[in-house]
């Protein structure tokens, strides 16, 4: 099994009052992503998508097939380390552009809380031949860090004389 790396964003979300509900998403060219590696994909190889800073839910997850894998075979699962099939198991990305996967109705109403830094990781279920595709894998995010202080600071000069 090999692992290899895609690219990631940053966090997003924050605002001046909060944080909010974010949206974080890496395509993958498959063809593009094998001449990077140097090697063809094979059953078991992961692709790291996404990183998850601690102190991160993790809401949802999904892939979306963009366009269709140019295999005999290829399923691909969506989870993190330690459930490798969190978010998405056995997805045909043979299959028609704009199919999304199905989270696996056991995962579906649970959220992830990175308590240290993890990834968000594709990994090739089975594979034979694949040579080509793209897919979209998305996750909804949200920091849940301390806030910290939100009230305005008193000083010196609001104080009356």
């Amino acid at each position: 099994m090999v692992a290899y790396t895609a690219a990631d964003l940053p966090a997003q979300g924050n605002s001046q009052r909060g944080r909010g509900v974010y949206v974080v998403e890496r395509e993958l060219d498959i063809a593009a992503q094998i001449s990077t590696n140097g090697a063809d994909y094979a059953a078991n190889d992961t692709e790291t998508m996404i990183n998850i800073p601690k102190g991160t839910v993790v809401l949802s997850a999904g892939i979306e097939i963009l366009t269709a894998g140019t295999a005999t075979a290829a399923t691909v699962d969506l989870g993190i380390a330690s459930v490798a099939d969190k978010y998405v198991d056995g997805l045909d990305i043979t299959g028609a552009a704009g199919t999304y996967g199905a989270t696996p109705a056991a995962e579906a109403a649970q959220v992830f809380v990175a308590t240290a830094d993890d990834t968000l990781d594709l990994k090739f279920a089975t594979e034979d031949a694949l040579t080509a595709g793209k897919l979209r894998v998305w996750a909804v995010m949200m920091d849940v860090t301390a806030v910290g202080n939100m009230h305005a600071a008193e000083v010196v000069r609001d104080t009356l004389a």
